[in-house]
């Protein structure tokens, strides 16, 4: 079962295919992704891999199958019960990036759990799509907009916040 989602940005290709391949950053833009931290240092491409932490998720290792630089990416993992391919793909779309991402699961009881997982999945790839999104359409304006991304730690709220409470012994 092949689930896709798509969405429109309003940046340029390079700047979201910057994002989507700086693995590590995940976490900071998408609520989908606890613990994302590549394997290997070498130039993101095919055979690069990373260990990718999801919630309610065991901890996957990543690898690249397909690569081709500044537009799309393939990856699969395997667990249990199945095996996971995915895509990133992004493409120039009328001054901005259309983002397409995918979700295949693959083996004997893939499909059986295809029914069950596909809503969460679809839904999963939805949040990616509109982080991915928000990260980028906010990090390329110049002034506050970006000092407050409401996703950035060290944002004005947090700034409040922080030293707001204290910890009284006794």
């Amino acid at each position: 079962m092949l689930i896709t989602n798509r969405t429109f940005i309003d940046c340029p290709t390079h700047q979201v295919w910057e994002a989507t391949t700086n693995i590590d950053s995940w976490p900071d833009w998408t609520p989908t992704v606890q613990t994302a931290r590549r394997l290997d240092r070498l130039h993101f491409g095919i055979g690069s891999q990373a260990s990718i932490k999801q919630p309610m998720q065991s901890r996957a290792i990543w690898t690249v199958t397909e690569f081709e630089d500044g537009r799309y990416f393939a990856w699969e993992t395997s667990g249990k019960a199945f095996r996971m391919a995915a895509t990133h793909r992004v493409t120039y779309s009328g001054g901005g990036t259309k983002c397409t991402l995918t979700i295949k699961l693959i083996g004997p009881v893939a499909t059986i759990f295809a029914v069950f997982l596909a809503p969460m999945i679809w839904l999963a790839l939805m949040q990616e799509n509109r982080g991915l999104k928000r990260w980028c359409e906010t990090a390329r304006r110049p002034g506050p907009a970006t000092a407050n991304h409401f996703l950035n730690p060290a944002s004005a709220a947090t700034k409040q916040f922080s030293g707001s409470a204290k910890l009284n012994k006794g």
